[in-house]
Order: structure tokens, then sequence, then C-alpha cells
């Protein structure tokens, strides 16, 4: 299995990369956190997750383990394919969403396309236990992101250009930080 890439991004589309190592292109779906880096004729590393089935072997690339290790619990619950699992990805920080998970927070998973409520529970319940040793509890997981993300996707804006934002708004209350999500969506 292939555990780490590194190379050249040959070329990039809206779902996937090509990295070349040593004359030999692999087809990589990264994260969104990774893709928000991707250039071409840059170098890049991923830690990669393999995902093989009858019809395909599929490499999905993270900047890091810890994000490596998150999407492979996610899939790891039963109706969470790969795709779902990098769509959660795009919704928040790795800890964003552990704490979410945590503190049972579904509404924060719904968001993502083809997660549904049942689906949300389902990976809240199957998660929790596995995720209780590795988050402090005593943080609680407030919707105000999730209300920020609900405000932006009504005004038509997807949640591949809403997270990069997110990360940039800085503290404040949910209408501060729609204001200054805005301001920096409007670039």
């Amino acid at each position: 299995m292939i555990g780490y890439l590194e190379g050249r991004v040959l070329s990039f589309d809206e779902k996937s990369c090509i990295v070349v190592t040593h004359g030999v292109g692999y087809k990589v779906f990264p994260s969104p956190n990774a893709y928000s880096s991707l250039a071409q004729g840059k170098d890049v590393s991923f830690f990669i997750h393999t995902v093989v089935r009858q019809d395909a072997f599929e490499l999905f690339g993270f900047p890091s383990q810890d994000e490596e290790r998150f999407f492979s619990e996610l899939t790891s619950v039963s109706g969470v394919g790969p795709r779902s699992a990098l769509g959660i990805l795009g919704l928040g920080s790795v800890k964003d969403l552990r704490t979410a998970i945590a503190n049972n927070d579904v509404h924060y998973l719904t968001k993502v396309s083809g997660i549904g409520k049942k689906t949300a529970e389902k990976i809240v319940v199957e998660l929790k236990d596995k995720l209780a040793h590795e988050i402090d509890t005593t943080l609680t997981h407030t919707s105000e992101h999730s209300d920020v993300i609900d405000a932006l996707t009504s005004l038509g804006y997807t949640l591949s250009e809403i997270r990069p934002v997110l990360q940039q708004v800085g503290d404040g209350n949910t209408s501060d930080k729609i204001k200054a999500a805005l301001k920096l969506l409007a670039r």
C-alpha cells in the first residue's frame, strides 16, 4: 500500500490531481485542506489513504497524518464512503470536527451533501467513544460556525469557498463572523 507520496503537480481539476514521482503519475484525491495549496508545477507531499475496491484503486491525499487518521476513522463508519469523508473534512479543522462529534452536534455534520441525519447520528454514535480520549471534552462546540456556514450557503457560496474564509474570520459573534466572511469572499 502507498502511505506517503512526494512529487510535482502535473495537473489538477476540482476533485483530483496528478502527482508525478520518478516519471510515474499518480491520481490523488486531495482533502480540502490539501487541495487549497495545489498549483501546477508545485512540489507537494501527501500522507496517503489507499482505497482498494473491486473496480478501483484510489489514493486520497492529506497534508498531515492526523487528518489521514481522522479520514480513516470516518470511513470506518458503515455508510460513510471516501467522498463523504472528504466532504466532512471540508467543514472545518479536524479539531473542530472531533469536538462536534464529541458534543453530539449532528446538525454540523449534515451540511455535507449525502450525509443525512441518520448517517450523522451514526457517525456520532460510532466515533464519540473513539475520539473522547483525543479531545478536551470541556471545550464546547458552538453552533456559530454552523450558523455562519448556513448563512453563507444560503447566499449561494459553496463549502469549498467558505472553508478557507472561516479560518480567517477570527472571534466574535455570529453576525460579526458573517460580515467578516462576506468581506473576504468579495475579494
